[in-house]
């Protein structure tokens, strides 16, 4: 594995490549409806985006809830050409361990059922019933620092 740099963006600032690995992932991959994916929610996000030779092929937003005590972890990615090569968990360890480090409470997700166990190696607890989201189930997870 060739070391990821990961770089933090507020708002829509290098937007464009957090966009482009969200087509490939969601659209194209799991015909995600668009309009589902580009929900308008970006320019009040964070964006983390990791880079191989300088090659953007992962990223995920943060929003934070109105206290700031909990961030919800979304849009987790990885080029198809990375998945499998340890990029995501290393994207998600630099994620929690900064979330943390600003004295967060905890993080949430709603991982797609398949994913479920990834997040669970990484602390993360299901909470409640899987739904349908975008036409894949999901599951509710939450994490405490």
């Amino acid at each position: 594995m060739q070391e990821l740099h990961i770089e933090h963006h507020l708002g829509d600032a290098n937007i464009e490549e957090a966009l482009i690995i969200r087509r490939e992932v969601f659209i194209e991959n799991q015909n995600v409806p668009e309009e589902l994916e580009i929900d308008g929610l970006d320019g009040a996000a964070e964006h983390y985006i990791g880079y191989v030779d300088e090659q953007p092929i992962s990223t995920a937003r943060i929003r934070l809830d109105d206290e700031g005590a909990h961030a919800k972890i979304e849009r987790v990615s990885v080029l198809s050409k990375y998945q499998g090569s340890g990029y995501g968990k290393a994207l998600m360890i630099h994620i929690l361990g900064e979330l943390e480090t600003r004295g967060l409470v905890g993080a949430r997700l709603e991982s797609q059922v398949h994913a479920r166990r990834f997040y669970e190696r990484l602390g993360f607890s299901a909470v409640g019933e899987t739904f349908m989201d975008a036409g894949i189930p999901h599951i509710e997870m939450k994490k405490l620092f």
